[in-house]
């Protein structure tokens, strides 16, 4: 599916999208194991902000990682 702008699809994301409660976020960390944690997205638009709380222990784990994998639901 094409789509020329994000008008067109505008409404139904927005729909969509503040449905969701709660995205899973999956890296590895230094020894090569899975880590999966539960984070809260806030919508602004078609931007989503997710993030740890401050002192989040598994913050400078995913930082340093090139490539994360975030499931919404």
């Amino acid at each position: 599916m094409e789509i020329s702008s994000f008008s067109a699809i505008e409404t139904e994301f927005i729909d969509r999208v503040h449905r969701v409660v709660w995205c899973n976020l999956a890296t590895i960390d230094t020894l090569n194991r899975p880590r999966s944690r539960l984070l809260h997205p806030i919508w602004e638009g078609p931007i989503s902000w997710i993030g740890p709380r401050p002192l989040d222990t598994t913050r400078p784990q995913y930082i340093k990682e090139q490539t994360i994998q975030v499931s919404a639901y």
